[in-house]
């Protein structure tokens, strides 16, 4: 009988410990990922100049990947960031494409990856290919949010 009062006294207090304990958390300032350029609606040309910020940790890989409106991958790149933890790092690569017609539009990701290949974080552009012509490349405002959260406030209890 003692036993069993025993048990269930230690369960209470793991219970208790397990669901009554504060819990919070601290969202980061700074974005693990800035795309600079190309901006969103931007006109290019093969190879695609790409240039962003990222922070970065030990053994961490970058995917840069275009799309067309099908889904299908027009180019792939995966490349090893040589860093050192945490640190902020200037990125850039040129990503070669070819379409089948003069124009086609196309979607740029850019995707931040852990030393498990795990997404950490991911930067997208729409951006309108051309065969041939001279590129017209937007670059973001760096004034914009990239995420906006109206819900919930900061303090604010979550139910």
């Amino acid at each position: 009988m003692f036993t069993k009062r025993r048990i269930i006294f230690f369960m209470l207090l793991l219970f208790l410990l397990i669901f009554l304990s504060p819990r919070s958390s601290s969202a980061s300032t700074m974005p693990a990922l800035i795309l600079n350029s190309p901006g969103d609606d931007s006109l290019v040309t093969s190879p695609i100049k790409i240039s962003a910020e990222m922070r970065t940790q030990e053994n961490s890989l970058v995917r840069v990947s275009l799309t067309n409106r099908s889904g299908t991958v027009i180019s792939r790149q995966l490349l090893r960031l040589d860093t050192s933890e945490n640190s902020l790092s200037k990125f850039s690569t040129d990503l070669p494409f070819e379409i089948p017609g003069d124009t086609s539009e196309g979607l740029l990701s850019i995707t931040l990856l852990d030393e498990y290949n795990r997404p950490v974080a991911l930067r997208s552009a729409s951006l309108k290919l051309l065969s041939n012509g001279e590129p017209e490349v937007e670059h973001p405002s760096q004034n914009s949010c990239w995420l906006t959260i109206s819900q919930p406030q900061p303090g604010e209890a979550i139910s």
